[in-house]
C-alpha cells in the first residue's frame, strides 16, 4: 500500500485571456482575489492544511509575480517554482515540473485558478481502498455542465468516457448525482505510473493525458458533493466571491450516483 501522499503540483501558468477585464496583460490570473485572498492562496493553503508539504508551482506567464507571492509560504511548505522556458501546454507543464522536482511517487495536481473544497485525505484513502489502480479524478456536481468535463463512471469507479464542453446530446448516460451531472473538478491524485502518457519536453495538453488514461483503463472517479468554481471570467469571480465556503471539506459520496454498468 502506498504511503500517504504529501506531494502536490499546482498549475499556475495560463494566459487567462478571458480574465483580462480584471487582470489586463500584466497580472497573473491565479492572483485574482476571492474573499480577500488570491486564488492561488486558496489552493495552496488547502494543500498545506492537508499535509501536502512538498509543492511544485508550474509557472509561466508573469512567473515573477508568482515567485513574489509565494515568499511568505516558504516557511509553511517546501515550495519549488518551475518556470517554463517555452510553452508546453497544461500536460507538458505538469510533466516538466514533476521531472524538475525529481518526483517518483504519486502526487496531487490542482489548477491554480479553480476553487473546490474537496477532502484530499479522503481522496488518498479512496485511492488505496480501490486497489491503487490508476489516477483518480475528483468529481463534483454541476447543474450546468456545458463548459466542464462530464464523465461516464462505471460501478467500480472506472471512468470509461469523458467529454469536455459537451453538447446536450453528449449528456445521455453521463454520471449524475441527483439532478446534477458529475464533472471534473480539476483536482487529481496522479498515479506516478500514468505520468509517462505525457511526453517529456514536448507540448501536450492535459486533455490528451486524460484521453490516454481513459483508453488504458487507468482513470477513476472520486465523486463528491464539493463546491467547484472554475474562476476564468469576471462573472465567475463575482459568483465565487458570494458563494465560496473554504471552511467546508467534502469527501466521497457513496450513494445515489447514477453510473454506467
Amino acid at each position: 500500500m502506498q504511503k500517504k501522499t504529501n506531494i502536490g503540483i499546482i498549475f499556475a501558468g495560463g494566459l487567462g485571456s478571458r480574465m483580462q477585464g480584471l487582470t489586463g496583460d500584466s497580472y497573473n490570473k491565479t492572483l485574482v482575489k476571492v474573499q480577500g485572498k488570491p486564488l492561488l492562496g486558496h489552493v495552496l493553503e488547502r494543500f498545506i492544511k492537508s499535509d501536502v508539504t512538498r509543492i511544485g508551482i508550474a509557472a509561466g506567464h508573469l512567473s515573477e509575480q508568482i515567485i513574489e507571492f509565494l515568499k511568505p509560504y516558504h516557511s509553511l511548505a517546501d515550495l519549488v517554482t518551475v518556470v517554463e522556458e517555452e510553452l508546453l501546454g497544461t500536460g507538458g507543464a505538469v510533466r516538466n515540473t514533476a521531472f524538475a522536482m525529481g518526483i517518483n511517487e504519486n502526487f496531487y495536481l490542482a489548477n491554480g485558478d479553480t476553487l473546490t473544497n474537496i477532502n484530499l485525505e479522503e481522496m488518498s484513502l479512496y485511492y488505496q481502498e480501490t486497489g491503487e489502480r490508476g489516477t483518480v479524478m475528483a468529481l463534483v456536481p454541476s447543474k450546468n455542465p456545458f463548459g466542464d468535463r462530464v464523465v461516464h463512471m462505471e460501478s467500480n469507479g472506472h471512468i470509461a468516457y469523458t467529454k469536455l464542453n459537451p453538447a446536450s446530446d453528449d449528456l445521455l448516460g453521463c454520471s449524475k448525482l441527483g439532478d446534477t451531472y458529475l464533472v471534473n473538478a480539476g483536482v487529481y491524485l496522479i498515479d506516478i505510473r500514468t505520468l509517462g502518457f505525457i511526453p517529456l519536453g514536448q507540448r501536450s495538453p492535459i486533455d490528451t493525458y486524460i484521453s490516454k488514461m481513459v483508453d488504458a483503463g487507468v482513470l477513476f472517479g472520486f465523486p463528491t458533493a464539493a463546491q467547484y468554481f472554475n474562476v476564468n471570467s469576471p462573472l465567475l469571480v463575482d459568483i465565487a466571491e458570494a458563494q465560496w465556503r473554504p471552511q467546508e471539506s467534502h469527501g466521497l459520496v457513496r450513494t445515489t450516483i447514477d453510473i454506467i454498468n
